[in-house]
């Protein structure tokens, strides 16, 4: 298949042919058909901390079509030609975070894109658990940046504040897919504007 690769800083990705991914059990494989580019995606080429490996296939705001369903027993509400999107933090499900709500700061967090290979291809593994079907008539390009950008913005308001509780509230960065579904969420719950 045909993949966008990192190989070092300040570089543009190269379009070269990759392995086919190879989902483990309890995983699908999905058809990528849109794959949002994310400020993370830019910073880790351009102000390279360490964060990528060199071979990295970068992409974690994606939804597709589900092709191949591993051990498809996981999931009886998944069958290969679904349309999902796609949760892309890869959680333990088991510490203390997991357990009370705050999966994104999960112990052995990874991400898809970023720890393991990710939708700037044709093709790319995600398990069962983090997929959602699309709902009908919803659009590729809605569903690829909605999943992650949406938790995150429900985290910062229902799991580290308290959004039920105030009449008022400062969102700085408002003018990002985040700052901006942050300010829908709070607006619906009340808050003034």
């Amino acid at each position: 298949m045909r993949a966008a690769v990192f190989h070092e800083p300040g570089t543009p990705l190269t379009v070269e042919n990759v392995d086919d991914p190879s989902p483990a059990a309890g995983q699908v494989v999905i058809a990528v058909k849109r794959c949002g580019i994310c400020g993370t995606d830019l910073h880790a080429t351009e102000e390279h901390d360490g964060l990528l490996v060199t071979g990295t296939v970068m992409g974690h705001e994606f939804a597709g079509e589900i092709v191949t369903i591993k051990a498809p027993e996981a999931n009886a509400d998944l069958t290969v030609g679904d349309k999902v999107s796609v949760y892309p933090l890869l959680v333990c499900g088991q510490c203390w975070a997991c357990k009370n709500g705050f999966s994104h700061v999960c112990r052995d967090l990874k991400l898809i894109g970023i720890d393991r290979d990710g939708a700037f291809a044709e093709y790319v593994c995600a398990p069962v658990g983090e997929l959602a079907k699309m709902p009908e008539g919803m659009n590729y390009c809605d569903a690829a940046a909605l999943p992650h950008a949406a938790n995150l913005a429900t985290q910062a308001l229902y799991g580290i504040g308290e959004i039920g509780s105030v009449q008022r509230l400062l969102i700085n960065g408002a003018g990002g897919g985040v700052g901006t579904l942050s300010i829908q969420i709070a607006q619906r719950e009340g808050v003034q504007h």
